[in-house]
């Protein structure tokens, strides 16, 4: 629940699994919640989680995710460059940035996001059958297997 994973944040700011379990509650729940609410926002964990360890690229990942995931892809693209500067060999930054390029229709830098994703071993299929459907091919040097526990948002 909300209150269990208020504590996890609380002592340990950039937990991963916490980040990403708060993130599925938000978007379960609603966002953001009462005024009257002891949850703060998503908005703030992320942050917090960046001013604990602003080198940290797996909280720009998830920040990025859930900005996608809360309808503003623009916005999440600062993420995933920041993430990707600090960590060039991040396949789930790779994959969530070709997803949110997927959904403004920037189909070639989709594809080489995928590629790179791909390439570093990402598992899941989402990113590459979305650009198959807009007519872009990714050559694949590593099969992908489904591993549907990864947390990522696929649409």
């Amino acid at each position: 629940n909300a209150a269990n994973l208020d504590y996890v944040l609380r002592a340990f700011p950039n937990h991963h699994r916490a980040l990403w379990t708060m993130i599925q509650w938000y978007m379960q729940n609603g966002r953001p919640p009462a005024a009257d609410s002891p949850v703060p926002p998503a908005e703030c964990w992320l942050q917090r989680a960046i001013a604990f360890r602003p080198k940290d690229p797996a909280v720009y990942t998830l920040y990025g995710i859930y900005l996608h995931l809360a309808g503003l892809p623009a916005k999440s693209i600062h993420y995933y460059k920041q993430a990707l500067a600090l960590d060039a060999n991040s396949a789930e930054a790779h994959y969530n940035y070709g997803l949110v390029l997927v959904d403004l229709h920037r189909y070639q830098e989709a594809t080489e996001q995928a590629q790179r994703a791909y390439e570093l071993g990402y598992p899941l299929p989402g990113l590459r059958q979305r650009l198959q459907q807009a007519g872009y091919s990714v050559v694949l040097t590593k099969p992908v297997t489904d591993d549907s526990s990864r947390p990522v948002p696929e649409k």
